[in-house]
């Protein structure tokens, strides 16, 4: 008999985690977390539900009654990582390849925190046999590198988790790939991010006027392009470390301009581990190597050569330019809902600088959301990682898709 159990992430954006079991074997997908803390306290985050209720992975006074267990990460977002922070050192956590070597590139410039793990590396389409359970990861699109989906199986019932997934960026064909797989495969149960379900944006009804061929991290290129040859003041723009194919387009794109990026040290030290050979600027610090170099100086005595990047906590470095543009591209903070994303709108008022959002999501809008549950058609689909599960099932079972909505920390038993 193989049990499954949410633990967390049934009406949150982020911090889905489920736990497949069977006798003595466990898997656990993903592990992050929906908000920070300010005490490390383990047995305080356990008692305030911040930490999935599973005190032997965390405490060294809990034994696990699992002889075989692990925890597969589908990708290194913090809302699918954080609580990796407080595990026991003795845990195996398996991830992609490319995400292993983005994790150790973020650590060794000091964008993540170098945590003491087992860390173990799965290929992709690579079946690893976990006690009497299998994990088979997938290559997906999502706004990250190393992004994968996971399916679990007994040898009888299958189950997948999609992890965050869209059909608009670099590597539909990816989706398209394990969605036909899963397919085949009758899944006993298909876990689907409903992120887009969250907020009243679009209309799902627009499923049949989908256009999976219009790449949207091309287009935001195209409008970082645009904005390039027409701002006359210094563009700034902001974007996330971890999403390392719009850092290298946007690179190229400044350099084909004319206009290439001048980037803090820690993100130009990131970009040189994917682009060896290229010359990457970084604002001037004490660095031994100083031809890479440009002080806010020279950025003011020639506004038409340069771009800048900057993230949100050296936003007050930017007062050291006499005009600058603010180019939004997803970096922190994202919206309203975060306290920061006021404090970043006034500074920029107070420095006078334009606006403009020019990034894309991550994450599938409601229509294909839809569809990648309907390439699936799963025997049950669960939609997770969203405030509003009920929405996008409402959604499916119009579209004659079966789904259920399941309770936190109840056990659900498949024979």
């Amino acid at each position: 008999m193989t049990f499954v159990k949410f633990l967390g992430g049934l009406n949150t954006i982020g911090g889905n985690i489920v736990q497949i079991s069977q006798n003595d074997s466990r898997i656990i997908t993903d592990f992050g977390l929906t908000q920070q803390s300010l005490t490390s306290d383990v047995k305080i985050l356990l008692h305030e539900h911040v930490l999935p209720p599973i005190p032997d992975l965390f405490l060294p006074e809990f034994s696990s009654s699992y002889t075989h267990q692990a925890i597969f990460i589908s990708h290194l977002h913090l809302d699918h990582t954080a609580a990796l922070a407080y595990l026991k050192p003795d845990v195996p956590v398996y991830m992609s390849r490319e995400t292993y070597e983005l994790y150790h590139h973020l650590v060794e410039v000091g964008l993540a925190a170098n945590l003491k793990l087992d860390l173990q590396v799965f290929e992709p389409n690579v079946p690893v046999k976990i006690g009497d359970l299998t994990v088979t990861g997938f290559a997906s699109d999502h706004d990250i590198p190393g992004i994968c989906s996971l399916l679990i199986s007994d040898g009888k019932h299958y189950f997948a988790h999609s992890g965050d997934v869209r059909l608009f960026g670099d590597h539909y064909e990816n989706v398209k790939k394990w969605a036909k797989k899963f397919k085949q495969l009758n899944l006993d149960l298909f876990m689907l991010e409903g992120t887009s379900f969250s907020f009243p944006d679009e209309d799902p009804k627009e499923i049949d006027q989908l256009q999976p061929d219009v790449n949207r991290e091309v287009e935001c290129g195209q409008r970082f392009a645009q904005l390039l040859k027409s701002t006359r003041s210094v563009p700034v723009v902001n974007l996330y470390p971890r999403n390392i194919e719009r850092l290298l387009r946007f690179q190229a794109i400044a350099a084909a301009n004319h206009r290439p990026i001048v980037w803090e040290p820690a993100f130009a030290h990131l970009l040189r581990h994917y682009l060896p050979t290229e010359r990457i600027l970084e604002l001037a610090n004490e660095s031994l190597d100083q031809s890479f170099q440009v002080s806010w100086e020279q950025i003011n005595q020639q506004p038409n050569h340069y771009a800048v990047q900057n993230s949100f906590p050296n936003l007050n470095e930017l007062g050291n330019l006499d005009h600058f543009s603010y180019l939004h591209a997803d970096g922190g903070p994202l919206g309203d809902y975060d306290p920061d994303y006021q404090r970043l709108k006034q500074f920029l008022i107070d420095q006078k600088a334009s606006f403009e959002r020019i990034g894309t999501s991550g994450h599938a809008s409601k229509a294909e959301i839809v569809k990648v549950a309907k390439m699936v058609n799963a025997k049950e689909t669960v939609v997770w990682h969203s405030f509003e599960p009920q929405k996008a099932e409402s959604e499916l079972e119009s579209r004659g898709l079966a789904t259920f909505l399941p309770e936190l920390n109840c056990k659900y038993l498949f024979k």
